[in-house]
């Protein structure tokens, strides 16, 4: 399995090349963001051909990634060092509010003894 993949050519190698070779953050950040927009922008383009009536964004992804975290009930501790955020308050953003039915099954299950 560890022949899988590309091998870093340095450590601050990152999977992602759109900020490989930045010195600084401001750099890196500039850059994030410019390739963030051109996404969001095909993202759009897919989203209008294909007639969904959901904004596809990056942004999305990761709501859609924590909230399916947070309803197989994985810690939102997890879900935060996932995230790569430096507290649970933030994480707590990207989650959308567990369904109600999700909530009565988690009550059940909690009140079924024997």
């Amino acid at each position: 399995m560890n022949d899988l993949g590309n091998k870093p050519a340095t450590s601050d190698t990152y999977i992602f090349p759109v900020i490989n070779g930045r010195n600084d953050y401001a750099a890196m950040e500039t850059a994030r963001k410019r390739h963030r927009g051109v996404i969001n922008k095909m993202l759009t383009k897919i989203e209008k051909k294909l007639g969904f009536n959901v904004h596809l964004c990056m942004g999305i992804g990761r709501h859609s990634f924590s909230t399916s975290l947070k309803l197989s009930g994985t810690p939102v501790s997890f879900i935060s060092e996932a995230m790569g955020h430096s507290n649970s308050a933030t994480t707590e953003h990207y989650m959308k509010t567990l369904p109600d039915a999700k909530y009565k099954m988690i009550s059940d299950s909690l009140l079924a003894f024997g």
